[in-house]
């Protein structure tokens, strides 16, 4: 019944935030396996009649966690199927990247749509990133005359490093170096770490632990676990993980705690029993230097247990 009235015209008898509300508890139920996921994706379904951003912002943070588990599976391919299906309405009405949205609602909205829309090629607004691009790199100044509108920054930055080549990394690399705008250099490194250049990624996270690189330390982290996060960026973070502890651990302090956010980044993206026995293998291996973070790297075996756990129960 609530999902029927969620997926009808009446659906705004309801009020924005408790909808919003009613996706993070049928989600959460889900999750803890007391409601099938078949009912939980009926009410995410209805999103596709949604226009307000509270829902949308609730229903993408619940699927990001699906979507990372699903993106290294052959299932992928249908849930991508799915978020196209789900979102081509919205993205048809919001209709353009270019111009400024009147409320800052529908600007959070824009942005939260764009970040997913534009890697998962729904609508035109691939198409659309590609051309403000465009406009941007033919600027003569292009630190100081950025035609993007600012909401769609990180999805248009993305994108374009995504589906580009060296020419567009560097570009983008150069501006991150050149400007002081704490938001604008997020954007640019999220931008960076989508890239799928393997050689690229290793640059990138070599540069992490070179304070010489235009990389400031306190970002170091940071863009190490941008890039754990993506499709292929997460082997390259495991693997230079492995490998470079040691580095890591000079680079901080042998005493820093933050090599567990190292251990908690990779480990959020793994779901298979080999890695975690790869894990394991790697924790006892390096106990001396993972000692400072000890409570994190005991949390970050029991989370890979977990999405191992939420892979058997729920796919196949």
């Amino acid at each position: 019944m609530l999902a029927a009235l969620l997926n009808s015209p009446q659906h705004t008898q309801v009020d924005a935030l408790n909808r919003a509300q009613l996706i993070i508890d049928v989600m959460d139920v889900a999750e803890l396996g007391r409601l099938s996921y078949q009912l939980a994706f009926e009410i995410i379904g209805s999103l596709r009649h949604e226009k307000e951003f509270l829902p949308w912002e609730a229903g993408l943070a619940k699927l990001e966690p699906i979507k990372t588990m699903l993106s290294r599976t052959a299932n992928y391919g249908s849930f991508k199927k799915f978020i196209q299906k789900l979102m081509a309405p919205i993205v048809s009405s919001l209709g353009t990247l270019t111009e400024e949205p009147s409320t800052f609602e529908q600007s959070r909205l824009l942005s939260c749509i764009a970040t997913w829309a534009c890697p998962l090629e729904v609508g035109d607004f691939a198409s659309q990133a590609s051309q403000l691009y465009k406009q941007w790199r033919s600027s003569p100044n292009p630190d100081t005359d950025n035609p993007i509108p600012k909401d769609v920054r990180s999805a248009v930055y993305s994108h374009i490093v995504r589906e580009g080549k060296v020419e567009e990394w560097d570009f983008l690399w150069e501006r991150y170096k050149n400007t002081n705008l704490s938001t604008e250099k997020t954007n640019i490194m999220i931008a960076l770490t989508t890239t799928k250049e393997v050689w690229l990624l290793n640059r990138c996270l070599d540069w992490t632990l070179d304070s010489n690189s235009g990389i400031r330390k306190q970002e170091s982290f940071i863009m190490f676990a941008l890039v754990a996060k993506q499709e292929t960026g997460f082997y390259v973070a495991q693997k230079f993980f492995f490998r470079n502890i040691k580095r890591i651990s000079d680079y901080f302090g042998a005493t820093s705690a933050l090599i567990g956010r190292y251990i908690t980044a990779i480990a959020q993206q793994m779901i298979h029993p080999k890695e975690l026995e790869e894990l394991k293998w790697f924790v006892d291996s390096n106990e001396e230097l993972l000692a400072p973070a000890s409570l994190a790297v005991t949390q970050a075996l029991e989370s890979v247990q977990i999405n191992i756990d939420w892979m058997k129960n729920h796919y196949s």
